[in-house]
């Protein structure tokens, strides 16, 4: 193909006829849609500032990096890990009241011993009994 023939070829793109003027008629009947569904919304809710505000809360409540449902997973979390310090301290207290006691009467001392790490004296033997389970 000569040189002159694809240049030719390539300039002589052409639209089809009354292209411009269905482009125009769509745009118009396009327009005039959105104009009849705009005009059903309230006016209210064409308000700019309830715009904003619309899309602030969206953005707050689904897309931000502390949106309602981290808030809630975190609010969960932190009642668990109080309802855990809660018990622990509960658990520390008690073992403070019986350290308490055990440190104040040498008699329980010596009782706490030999139950509960088989403790003896040394002119003693031990005997320790198992009972069975029967299943």
């Amino acid at each position: 193909m000569p040189k002159t023939e694809l240049a030719e070829s390539e300039n002589s793109f052409a639209l089809p006829s009354g292209f411009f003027v269905n482009s125009w008629r769509q745009a118009r009947a396009c327009r005039h849609f959105f104009e009849i569904m705009l005009a059903r919304v309230p006016k209210f809710f064409r308000n700019f500032y309830f715009l904003i505000t619309l899309a602030f809360l969206v953005w707050m409540f689904f897309f931000d990096a502390n949106d309602f449902i981290t808030q809630f997973q975190t609010s969960r979390k932190l009642s668990a890990l109080e309802e855990e310090r809660d018990y622990y301290l509960e658990k520390i207290a008690e073992v403070q009241k019986d350290r308490k006691e055990l440190l104040s009467n040498p008699e329980l001392l010596e009782k706490f011993a030999r139950e509960k790490y088989l403790m003896k004296k040394p002119t003693e033997d031990l005997y320790i009994i198992v009972e069975k389970d029967e299943k």
